[in-house]
């Protein structure tokens, strides 16, 4: 388990404690005050710190203040503990960076609860890190067509948008471009039952994928997000489809490519209890602001604005929704009468003075002209997003309520949720 730092001046509190911690099988150190507690902190750099607040010589502030501001310590998690009842002490301990605050007295269970909640919250950071860090810096191999990957596309693996045509790439601008949020659902069992090197390796095994299907259809990876991505698309494409369609169809085939997880989860882990590999995606086509960002030998890009903001809360409603792509009713109408709708509804979005009109999308019907082979790809989608979409509702199955702010309404204008 978890190395915990207790930092109290009350040696009864403290072995109390220190009791409840080892009773969770975490390995306790202990130390009667805050200077006590800071030179422990710096030699042993512990997984958790939990601290009385108020303590001779230094406070918890004082205390917390130092923990921050030495870059090997800035990350550890504070819990205090303190009988102070002041909402004003409370919210400067949070703004400076305090995980959780206890009141006393406080029993064993919500003390545990506090400590197992913080743990979990530095996994994940750990996770999300390492994940990041092996994106960046692996040269992940994609394959298109079983083909070696042009410099357009290592390009917008590394987060550059395509080149304009006389256009300075470290200018910023404004543009019309479609958005697309990727999560990987259930990420922390899969987290939970896999070690660090074997998640990275899945997300790599996903990312590649997936990414073939942004790159192909004339998008860039704007960033890596520990289980997520984020994608741009603007501009027409050389054969005519316009942003709303192509994000549409990447996120449609990143679907399908969760999927065909399946047989390598089942031959590189066949011991582990993992859940199906399922994503969620949110689309959102709008106004969108792509900012340069200075540093290394060539920067980075980003995008911000309202339209990023709104394809970030599809994807995280896909969710409550039970869908695997949620689209604005926008993007799909800039798309075309080729993608399949399913329910629609409206979404409240903070910030927004209206609700966004959404739609579940379901899959694409084939072009004018398709020919037979062409066409045997639209049945494998559709029948790709409906198994995704089960997967979702199987991990929310005891999600009893819909999002707030959330109606829906299937095609003869009924409720449904």
């Amino acid at each position: 388990m978890a190395t915990v730092l207790v930092v109290e001046d009350d040696p009864t509190l403290r072995m109390l404690l220190s009791m409840h911690l080892q009773s969770a099988s975490h390995t306790v150190v202990t130390a009667t005050d805050g200077l006590d507690g800071l030179s422990k902190v710096t030699s042993l750099i512990p997984d958790l710190i939990v601290s009385d607040y108020n303590m001779p010589h230094i406070d918890g502030m004082a205390m917390l203040a130092a923990v921050r501001a030495n870059a090997p310590t800035a990350s550890i998690p504070v819990i205090f503990l303190t009988g102070d009842t002041d909402p004003e002490v409370k919210a400067k301990t949070l703004q400076l960076g305090a995980g959780a605050f206890l009141t006393k007295p406080f029993d064993r269970k919500r003390l545990l609860d506090a400590v197992s909640e913080q743990l979990r919250a530095v996994e994940g950071r750990r996770i999300a890190d390492v994940a990041r860090q092996a994106a960046i810096a692996t040269d992940i191999q994609l394959v298109r067509d079983h083909g070696a990957v042009n410099q357009t596309a290592r390009m917008a693996m590394l987060g550059a948008p395509p080149a304009k045509a006389n256009a300075d790439d470290d200018e910023d601008r404004i543009t019309d471009g479609t958005v697309l949020f990727l999560d990987i659902r259930e990420f922390t069992t899969f987290a939970e039952e896999l070690d660090s090197t074997e998640t990275v390796e899945l997300l790599n095994q996903y990312f590649a994928r997936a990414s073939v299907h942004i790159v192909n259809h004339a998008g860039w990876i704007v960033k890596f997000s520990g289980d997520g991505l984020i994608a741009m698309f603007e501009g027409v494409d050389a054969t005519g489809q316009n942003h709303a369609l192509r994000g549409l169809k990447a996120a449609m085939f990143a679907v399908v490519a969760a999927r065909d997880m399946a047989p390598w989860i089942s031959a590189r882990f066949p011991s582990r209890s993992l859940p199906p590999f399922a994503v969620g995606v949110g689309v959102h086509s709008g106004v969108v602001s792509i900012c340069h960002i200075a540093g290394g030998d060539k920067g980075s890009h980003t995008i911000i604005g309202d339209t990023v903001n709104t394809a970030a809360r599809l994807e995280s409603n896909t969710k409550g929704l039970g869908w695997s792509i949620v689209a604005s009713h926008a993007c799909c109408s800039a798309a075309g009468a080729r993608v399949r709708a399913g329910r629609e509804g409206q979404l409240t979005v903070k910030g927004k003075t209206r609700p966004v009109d959404i739609v579940e999308v379901l899959g694409l019907t084939p072009r004018a002209g398709a020919n037979a082979g062409e066409g045997a790809i639209y049945p494998v989608i559709a029948a790709a997003i409906e198994a995704n979409s089960a997967h979702v509702r199987a991990s929310q199955e005891r999600a009893v309520e819909a999002p707030t702010g959330f109606s829906a309404r299937d095609k003869s204008g009924e409720f449904s949720f």
